[in-house]
């Protein structure tokens, strides 16, 4: 067992202290003078000592001036994986519909569900063959709007996903444009007759690479051209050069801002645009990857142009026109990133109100201590623009489970993580009950992007593992679905891994992650201050507060290592506490480790003795 010292770094805040003294008047003895100064002294106790004692120490009222999407969590929906209502193996809006009664009791405010337009399913959604229509696969429109009217009349929120840089290849755009250089559609894709090799044929007209390998260019034998493509063959990109193109993206945020959705996360966002001399893009001398691979260059010419931010402030305006037409503000998300973090932090200016921080759902693994998750939230923390919404996510549809990259141990200290830190955190489905990654043969893969890889290189970047069906119970298929084949396999630990079995403990993931999002609601962790302090490799301390004695605060410690630890939080240097006069005690009111055996619940501790075990996580509060 390490005893260790805490060294904060954050701002000192001091509370006003004030002594009251009670004034008598001596009776019998007139003495105009002494009355007037007894009220004039009366006078400044109140301005000078009271008025501003209350002020730091009454209970601050809820702030009315967030929106619900700063309030709560969001929590994302892979429709395909989530509820089957038609026994085909895949999951569609009816199901999502049925399982809305969940979602409110879970505690979330708004549900993201990932594209359910019609589509070839070529990248599953991802390529579009109509903006403004629902998949058969999936339901119908009307199924759509039933489900907006049900999540509504349950005080949830609808986020969809937007994929504006690319369509279907069987999208009637895309079809008209490959079909007849000279019609309205011709200029709606990127078309290049490639470069002339002089014996009879043709090679593209650069370098460029698609994120899933190889040629980011495709020969058309109807157009004989090349088009470009960011992903698959199948997923043509739009050309926003052209203003028709910007304004058709525009007519389908309305049209679904028409059927009631709530706000848009869009997809690939920094894509939108790419340079127009098509010069070849520069090596990024990236070790391990070879020259096929979309890593293998920097993205100089493809990736998040100045004029792409021009492109968000247009939907803005769309969303501000709808807001003073109908008094709803309308929610934007980016899936935005960049190396650098000033670049990645200028979407922030560009109408949205967030882009995605992906630092955790990126880099979070085994090889993650302490001081390497304190790094990811310190970076973003102090880059963000002031003013601006902080958000969290620890993985989603693209990335391996947290689950399976941390080690099952952490998903409760990862969601403590999650919860407990200030902005928006976005839970992907079964996060909240520590699913895990499934093994899937490059036989039964799904993914184009791990078909691409081959046998032999597949389980490196295919996504099918992180997107089984949700496990609701210990029934066929986990409750997911009565048909005889799933989509994809249902995990074989779903016996003992799911919704229902949990909702039987008070000690499992999913009471804690309901007890953590009630948390939430406390003003110090909704939009109080934090201050980090990071102990050793594998301890991460971090204190939530707002000002007032009579709010409550918290310290949040995450041990991350294999060994206990003992916690002074009073051998602090002065000028590094987070308060004036820390407490001397303390009480827990999460302990990831409870079990019906054990539990630190409702402990009393003191601040100077906090004793930490491997793997856990503490919340402790105070006044």
């Amino acid at each position: 067992m390490k005893r260790r010292q805490i060294g904060t770094v954050g701002k000192q805040t001091t509370t006003p202290e004030g002594n009251s003294n009670n004034v008598q008047h001596q009776e019998g003895v007139e003495c105009p003078w002494k009355e007037a100064l007894i009220v004039l002294s009366v006078s400044l106790l109140v301005v000078f000592v009271l008025v501003p004692l209350l002020a730091f120490s009454w209970p601050i009222p809820p702030r009315t001036d967030l929106h619900w999407w700063q309030t709560g969590v969001i929590y994302q929906v892979y429709p395909r994986s989530f509820q089957d209502s038609n026994s085909d193996g895949i999951g569609d809006l009816k199901g999502i519909e049925s399982r809305l009664d969940y979602l409110k009791w879970l505690g979330v405010s708004g549900v993201w569900i990932s594209p359910f337009y019609k589509s070839p399913m070529a990248d599953f959604g991802y390529d579009i063959s109509d903006y403004k229509d629902v998949d058969p696969i999936f339901g119908t429109l009307s199924d759509f709007d039933d489900l907006i009217k049900a999540a509504h009349e349950k005080g949830l929120k609808i986020i969809i996903d937007q994929v504006p840089n690319h369509t279907s290849n069987q999208h009637k755009w895309f079809l008209e444009s490959k079909k007849d250089p000279k019609s309205k559609y011709a200029d709606y894709y990127i078309w290049h007759k490639g470069i002339d090799m002089g014996n009879g044929k043709r090679k593209p007209p650069n370098n460029w690479l698609n994120f899933f390998k190889g040629s980011a260019w495709t020969w058309d034998e109807d157009r004989q051209a090349y088009y470009f493509h960011q992903f698959t063959k199948e997923q043509p990109d739009l050309n926003y050069r052209n203003p028709a193109v910007r304004q058709e993206i525009l007519d389908t945020f309305k049209f679904w801002l028409d059927r009631g959705v709530d706000g848009f996360r869009v997809d690939v966002a920094p894509l939108l645009l790419e340079e127009e001399h098509l010069k070849d893009e520069p090596l990024s001398n990236i070790p391990g990857f070879g020259s096929d691979e979309y890593f293998s260059l920097k993205h100089t010419y493809t990736h998040n142009l100045p004029e792409t931010h021009e492109i968000f402030r247009s939907w803005r305006k769309l969303f501000d026109d709808h807001l003073e037409k109908t008094g709803k503000y309308i929610y934007m998300v980016l899936e935005a990133w960049d190396d650098d973090i000033e670049k990645w932090m200028s979407f922030y200016h560009s109408g949205a109100d967030m882009p995605f921080n992906f630092l955790f759902a990126f880099n979070l693994n085994s090889t993650c201590n302490a001081k390497c998750i304190s790094n990811y939230v310190d970076t973003w923390l102090s880059n963000m623009p002031k003013k601006k919404w902080a958000n969290w996510l620890t993985g989603n549809h693209d990335q391996p489970r947290i689950g399976s990259r941390m080690g099952k141990q952490f998903t409760k200290l990862l969601n403590v993580l999650l919860l407990t830190l200030p902005g928006t955190p976005t839970t992907y489905y079964g996060e909240e009950i520590g699913m895990q990654n499934i093994e899937v043969s490059f036989e039964d893969t799904q993914d184009p992007f791990g078909r691409n890889y081959g046998k032999d290189r597949y389980q490196e970047v295919s996504r099918d593992p992180c997107r089984s069906p949700m496990q609701w119970n210990s029934e066929k298929n986990a409750g997911f679905s009565n048909s005889s084949k799933t989509w994809l396999p249902v995990h074989p630990g779903y016996k003992t891994l799911n919704v229902e079995k949990q909702n039987s403990s008070i000690y499992s993931d999913i009471s804690l992650y309901r007890e953590l999002i009630e948390l939430r609601q406390t003003p110090s962790i909704q939009y109080g201050s934090l201050n980090t302090t990071l102990i050793t490799d594998n301890v991460y301390t971090y204190v939530r507060w707002i000002k007032g004695v009579f709010n409550a605060k918290f310290i949040i410690i995450l041990n991350l290592g294999s060994e206990k630890e003992v916690l002074d939080f009073h051998n602090m240097p002065k000028n590094y506490r987070p308060l004036k006069h820390f407490p001397k005690k303390g009480k827990v009111v999460i302990d990831t480790l409870v079990t019906e055996h054990q539990s630190r619940v409702g402990e009393e501790v003191q601040l100077n003795q906090v004793l930490v075990m491997p793997e856990q996580a503490l919340i402790i509060r105070f006044y």
